[in-house]
């Protein structure tokens, strides 16, 4: 499949964490699609509430936060910001950028089971988490909690439409949490995608 309509260039990241990712589909399966890239830059002062709700099963409560990657091949960071209302950030390391980018997508978690890994939709939008809409692109994967605390997230190799992974590969991330709170840092331009 050819991902050129999700290049680092039409999203304005740069790094090479983002296109290794993105040529490595791991910035998604769910743009691996044919999908309109509408971007849309704004600067990110305000704070997103960081409590959780009672009504959150753990699990939610676990992931919701900043989770941190960094590139085995590159030691590059990429930071995850998970939030309460259910979006997804995926940005550049802030520490290394005056004016970071952070790409906006949206999650849902499915099945926070004790068994197996957790079952979590990834999309680009509410729409595509619409269950209801025959023109959305979700992605289905899977995440757990190692015991030591860090976040295996599988994202390597999913597509949307396509059939949850069962189990982790060799190639799921691992991801640090470093922050419960889902502040974005200052002066973050935020990049979302398209889609119908």
């Amino acid at each position: 499949m050819n991902y050129t309509f999700l290049s680092p260039n039409h999203v304005g990241i740069k790094s090479r964490i983002f296109t290794h990712l993105i040529a490595s589909s791991l910035v998604f399966g769910i743009l691996g699609t044919v999908a309109t890239i509408t971007t849309t830059t704004e600067t990110a002062i305000a704070q997103i509430p960081t409590t959780t709700t009672p009504t959150q099963p753990l699990v939610v409560k676990q992931l919701i936060g900043q989770w941190e990657f960094t590139d085995p091949q590159y030691k590059q960071k990429l930071l995850f910001i998970f939030t309460e209302d259910n979006k997804f950030f995926l940005l550049e390391d802030p520490a290394k950028k005056p004016e970071p980018r952070a790409l906006e997508l949206r999650y849902k978690v499915v099945n926070a089971s004790n068994k197996g890994p957790k079952q979590i939709d990834l999309g680009r939008n509410d729409k595509d988490l619409d269950e209801t809409n025959q023109n959305s692109q979700p992605v289905y994967t899977i995440f757990d909690f190692t015991p030591d605390g860090k976040l295996r997230f599988q994202m390597q190799g999913v597509r949307p439409r396509q059939d949850r992974p069962q189990n982790f590969n060799d190639k799921a991330l691992l991801l640090n949490k470093v922050s419960n709170s889902t502040e974005l840092p200052k002066q973050v331009k935020i990049e979302t995608i398209g889609g119908n």
